[in-house]
């Protein structure tokens, strides 16, 4: 089969119609990716490609629908393209030198492709969306896809990005046009709050969903808000002071410390179990279990841990991800 390579333009996606059309075409570039890779390597194997490495390979129903069909490659739905790939996979890889993640990645992408198979009336979240356009994209660049399909999908998801860190409305209120409720600085668009010009104000306070739409727009990061510990600059004591629950450590952590004074947010990433057991680390409070930290704003680039009962052993600065000025 002629391997085939087409520019792709794939547009933004917004409501849920915008979403499903979305959806249906980047599925279909991704089947169209696999096809090529599967092309690259199976005829190569024997005459009787086409019986082993693929009708005998899907399920009784697959075979059904292309037992009479020709020995064509692109007669395969992306279900069917993906369950190929995963069993000849040792060859393919071979072929791409590819790496075992990519064949787990392509396990997510089949299940992303049955979710919007058997979708419901029901809206797709803005965080799903995206959550599922980034996991193609991290397939495609393993898969060593074509650059012009792969920064196609990837627009799409810096789209859905962007819907992502738009303030939640109620149903009630008008939706702005996105030019007046964003700021561009720097060529990324930085979501603001509802009050004119309000980040202006070099005393302000950010709320932790400003934060981290904040974040997310400059770094590409997608954080639920239960993974991320945030904190203003404390009235009384000027230093960021902030707990992480007992068992807040055992997964990944972003921590996002906001200097309002200097309009500087800092962006931490912390990987699982870094500071287990947490008593080893931080001050434990004894009525919740929860570490209690202290940080001096002062104290930039280190970020040390000075709760003045805990071991001050911690030095945030060493996991600092990006310094987001706003």
């Amino acid at each position: 089969m002629e391997k085939k390579r087409n520019t792709v333009c794939l547009g933004s996606t917004t409501d849920k119609l915008d979403i499903d059309v979305r959806t249906e075409e980047v599925l279909n570039r991704v089947t169209h990716e696999i096809v090529v890779a599967l092309a690259e390597s199976l005829p190569k194997l024997s005459p009787d490609w086409w019986d082993g490495h693929v009708i005998q390979q899907l399920t009784p129903n697959q075979q059904r629908f292309l037992r009479h069909k020709a020995p064509k490659l692109n007669s395969l739905d992306l279900s069917a393209a993906i369950r190929v790939f995963t069993r000849n996979f040792m060859v393919i890889s071979d072929v791409r030198g590819l790496s075992q993640d990519c064949k787990n990645f392509a396990f997510q992408v089949l299940d992303i492709r049955n979710r919007h198979a058997h979708r419901t009336t029901e809206a797709v979240s803005a965080e799903d969306n995206y959550r599922d356009l980034d996991t193609i994209v991290r397939f495609l660049k393993l898969l060593k896809a074509d650059p012009l399909t792969t920064d196609a999908i990837q627009e799409v998801k810096r789209s859905a990005l962007n819907a992502l860190a738009q303030p939640k409305m109620s149903n009630n209120e008008e939706r702005r046009p996105a030019q007046s409720s964003v700021a561009v600085k720097d060529k990324h668009q930085v979501p603001i709050d509802k009050e004119k010009n309000r980040l202006k104000n070099d005393s302000v306070k950010l709320s932790k969903q400003e934060a981290l739409a904040l974040v997310s727009s400059r770094t590409g990061q997608i954080m639920k808000p239960s993974w991320v510990t945030f904190s203003n600059l404390n009235r009384a004591t000027g230093n960021w002071w902030f707990e992480v629950s007992k068992v807040g450590w055992s997964k990944e952590r972003f921590i996002i410390l906001n200097d309002h004074n200097n309009k500087i947010l800092y962006f931490f990433k912390i990987p699982a179990n870094s500071f287990n057991p947490a008593g080893d680390f931080f001050y434990i409070r004894p009525d919740k279990g929860s570490s209690s930290i202290y940080v001096d704003p002062n104290d930039v680039p280190v970020f040390r841990d000075i709760h003045p009962s805990g071991p001050g052993r911690v030095r945030f600065g060493d996991y600092l991800i990006d310094s987001i000025k706003y």
